[in-house]
């Protein structure tokens, strides 16, 4: 689960932006028992341990090159340079490419300051927090705290000295395994989080594999949204339950679709979608599709997330998507978007999974959706920066429709036009 992110001089963050899903404290009145209660509970993932609830979802808003796909593309980097840093860690060139390619260029000043990232997660129940900051040359500093308690545990952290041209360390008293020998073998290119996990440092494999199974970021700039259906249509092969839950989908949905046909031929899947029809005595049959060449683009939509959204609630991960809701009908993103807290069709439990998305829809911002603290803002200044806040900063939302209020610009987050005669 992802808690919070942070990040400084990274693409269009100049200053340090901060994204929670940390749920604030929004009560509403049931009127039944009189009580207060949680609003919107079922968006709400309990985390008995620290006494505050995680949310399942959280929507990014923005106009145009405000910096909305960049904020997911700042996590989606960080995650594949902690992933690959270890092939990576003899390379400087990696390290140059990394911090030329992704720091903040509207402040030139900003070349000489370096990148930094903070990732708060849940791994198994527990907090980690896990950080680094790096320039052309080196990773300047790293730190990894666990919050059993309140005062958190910092299991290791390095920095890079500038007098003494070498990185002062320090480790925690629980910190098992050949930390020292590992500490030997990374050099200033490499995470000591990626070569821990390497060499078999439990806490650093513990937080590793998180990145690399629980953490998806699904970025396509050529096709926003992008999802394949050929994963949900794989799965359904190998699956009864996972095909019995897309086709119940899609009954719900009312596509006329009532089963799909899918085999393999040389290792391409090859799929048809079986329609209902009637014939010319105006008795009920059916018509056969090819499902590649002859379904909509939406339909094919809707079954690639239908198969993505049973993956992860099944396994519990965290999903990052750029424009979703693309091709398809707001009902039917709305449709989704409350499949995020269904149980699993595949363990039959309640799914604490996360979906973390951006998208132009104003349809979806309604109260029987979202709470303010699961709506953020994207503005970007006179030079490019992007600025990051959530909606739970404005005070007085009650009774206000979401939708009309930003579309009028009262939260920001929207196209500036400038007028022809004041340029």
């Amino acid at each position: 689960m992802l808690l919070y992110f942070k990040a400084r001089n990274f693409l269009s963050f100049n200053e340090e932006i901060s994204f929670s899903t940390v749920a604030g404290n929004y009560k509403i009145k049931n009127p039944k028992s009189n009580e207060r209660e949680n609003e919107l509970q079922e968006n709400l993932i309990p985390l008995d341990n620290y006494k505050v609830n995680a949310l399942s979802k959280s929507v990014i808003y923005g106009a145009n090159a405000s910096g909305k796909s960049n904020l997911l593309s700042a996590m989606g980097y960080a995650r594949i340079f902690i992933l690959q840093n270890f092939i990576e860690s003899n390379s400087a060139d990696h390290l140059k490419n990394f911090f030329y390619g992704y720091f903040n260029r509207n402040n030139q000043s900003n070349l000489e300051k370096p990148i930094s990232v903070t990732f708060g997660v849940l791994v198994n129940g527990i907090q980690f927090e896990y950080s680094f900051s790096l320039d052309s040359n080196r990773i300047i500093s790293e730190t990894l705290l666990e919050y059993k308690t309140q005062k958190p545990i910092e299991h290791f952290h390095r920095l890079f000295n500038v007098n003494t041209n070498d990185y002062e360390w320090s480790f925690s008293k629980y910190f098992s395994g050949q930390k020292d020998a590992v500490r030997n073998i990374t050099n200033q290119f490499a995470l000591y989080l990626t070569v821990g996990s390497v060499s078999k440092l439990p806490i650093c494999e513990k937080v590793f594999q998180w990145f690399f199974n629980s953490f998806i970021v699904s970025i396509d700039f050529k096709n926003p949204g992008a999802i394949t259906d050929e994963f949900t249509l794989t799965e359904m092969h190998k699956s009864p339950e996972v095909k019995k839950f897309v086709l119940e989908q899609l009954k719900i949905a009312d596509f006329n679709i009532i089963d799909i046909q899918i085999r393999f031929e040389d290792g391409k899947i090859v799929a048809s979608s079986i329609h209902k029809a009637v014939d010319k005595d105006n008795k009920e049959t059916t018509v056969t599709f090819d499902y590649f060449t002859q379904e909509s683009i939406g339909t094919r939509r809707f079954v690639g997330w239908l198969g993505t959204i049973m993956s992860i609630i099944s396994n519990d991960r965290v999903l990052l998507i750029d424009e979703f809701g693309v091709s398809m009908h707001s009902l039917l993103t709305k449709h989704l978007l409350h499949a995020i807290n269904w149980q699993s069709p595949i363990t039959g439990k309640k799914s604490n999974a996360q979906l973390i998305f951006t998208t132009h829809d104003t349809n979806l911002l309604t109260r029987e959706l979202f709470r303010p603290d699961q709506i953020w803002i994207m503005e970007k200044d006179g030079i490019g920066n992007s600025n990051l806040y959530s909606l739970s900063q404005f005070k007085a939302l009650k009774g206000l429709n979401l939708e009309s209020g930003y579309l009028q610009g009262l939260y920001g987050g929207i196209p500036h036009f400038k007028n022809k005669d004041n340029e």
